[in-house]
């Protein structure tokens, strides 16, 4: 059975600080038996472990969804300057807003953001893709955003 929350990344996708989760089978011979273990990348010795010796159908990364941003401190209470629509969930975070929304080609809004300043000029900082929490983390280090 697929879950369809998770994907296996490409090698392109590792770097440090990188978050993954690998199967840990918990029998050597039943492979029935296993339990994902969750790990961040650390250093280049462990890109190259996980890249080079290891099995990609024991990989895989969680899409980004709501528990991920909330982590990341961002609320979908006190939204001044939005209304919530039936496909995006809004969030906010001191002056800014991020709306991961539902994409109109996949089934699924796992993907899809844009980060805005709510004051100023009304430019996006940010739209595009982002696939997971570690992405989202770039992105907001990127703009400056803690």
């Amino acid at each position: 059975m697929v879950d369809t929350n998770y994907y296996t990344p490409g090698i392109e996708e590792f770097y440090i600080g990188f978050e993954y989760e690998f199967k840990d089978y918990l029998d050597d011979i039943d492979k029935t038996l296993f339990k994902w273990e969750t790990f961040t990348i650390i250093d280049g010795d462990e890109i190259q472990d996980v890249v080079f010796q290891t099995d990609h159908n024991n990989i895989r990364v969680k899409y980004l969804d709501k528990e991920d941003i909330e982590g990341l401190g961002f609320s979908t209470r006190n939204l001044k300057y939005w209304e919530q629509e039936d496909e995006s969930i809004i969030y906010r975070k001191n002056n800014y807003v991020i709306v991961f929304w539902k994409n109109a080609h996949k089934s699924d809004y796992k993907t899809n953001i844009y980060i805005k300043q709510e004051t100023g000029l009304g430019m996006h900082s940010f739209k595009g893709e982002c696939k997971n929490k570690s992405e989202l983390k770039v992105i907001l280090k990127q703009l400056n955003i803690k």
